[in-house]
């Protein structure tokens, strides 16, 4: 019987290394075609909640029940809607997307206040994203008998034990303050005893959230403003609400493509509106909620 030659023994060897590296390969892009659609698929999932939950608050804003007028410490339903916009966020304008951020003490001077009675709450939020806030009775009140109202309450964020108001702050942050933990986001609202206020996170990936606030113009037409541009909140009808959501936990090289936010296309290779170099999955999620119920009388 006949072995291999050395030739045959180095060309088979050969042929069977090929075939191992192109194996490998074929794993590796399955593995990480695998990791991105599921990047991919937290992202969106995270979008939809994180609409969900902002989209349902938007809708009870200025629902009283039959509750009428409050007593104590005055009327909440020209309350029913209150926003702050955040410092250099106008419709078109550069946005600084840093996701490695830390959140900052919301002041005067990160977001804008003009409304009196409308003081931001006492929140640690990322700058550079917008601040909400709605009022509402919770859905089956009817009689609240005895309810008073905490003085300022308007403008911070307690309400007296058995107060059947709700009254949800959504604002972005970081889970500690740390700048290293992911951005998401947060609501605040009082305690099930009312007497003081707690933040809980909802959705981690939301690395920046703008509002637009649709109005109707002299001529009966939806027009979007910013919160700095509406003078009364009683007069929306509308809200549309833009997420930038990235990957958590997942990064990959790459320049990331153009992404479109808030009227601005970015890259990372754009010098003006440029994407971090950080490997993240980004994608950008939209969706308009009209308010149900009459924010004040009219």
């Amino acid at each position: 019987m006949r072995g291999l030659s050395l030739v045959e023994f180095l060309i088979a060897t050969v042929l069977s290394l090929f075939m191992s590296g192109a194996a490998i390969q074929v794993y590796i892009g399955a593995r990480t075609l695998r990791n991105e659609l599921s990047a991919q698929q937290a992202i969106q999932e995270g979008a939809r909640l994180a609409l969900s939950i902002v989209g349902e608050r938007l809708r009870l804003a200025g629902y009283w029940g039959c509750m009428g007028s409050l007593g104590g410490g005055g009327d909440f339903r020209q309350f029913a809607l209150q926003a702050w916009e955040a410092g250099g966020s106008a419709y078109g304008q550069v946005l600084e997307l840093a996701a490695e951020g830390a959140p900052i003490a919301v002041t005067q001077k990160g977001w804008h206040i003009d409304e009196a009675m409308a003081v931001p709450p006492s929140v640690v939020a990322l700058s550079g994203s917008d601040i909400f806030r709605t009022w509402n009775a919770e859905p089956g009140t009817c009689n609240v008998d005895g309810l008073e109202v905490v003085s300022g309450a308007a403008t911070s964020d307690q309400l007296a034990a058995g107060g059947n108001v709700q009254s949800s702050v959504f604002f972005l942050s970081k889970r500690g303050g740390a700048a290293a933990s992911p951005p998401s986001l947060y609501v605040l609202r009082p305690s099930d005893e009312g007497e003081k206020s707690v933040s809980e996170e909802l959705v981690e990936g939301v690395e920046n959230m703008q509002l637009l606030f649709g109005m109707l113009d002299a001529e009966g037409a939806t027009v979007f403003r910013d919160a700095a541009s509406v003078t009364d909140f009683s007069l929306v009808t509308s809200v549309r609400v833009e997420l930038l959501m990235h990957s958590v936990g997942y990064s990959a090289p790459g320049d990331g493509g153009v992404l479109a936010f808030h009227g601005v296309s970015y890259s990372v290779n754009s010098a003006a509106a440029r994407l971090p170099r950080d490997g993240r999955l980004r994608s950008v999620y939209e969706a308009t909620f009209t308010l149900r119920n009459p924010t004040r009388s009219r």
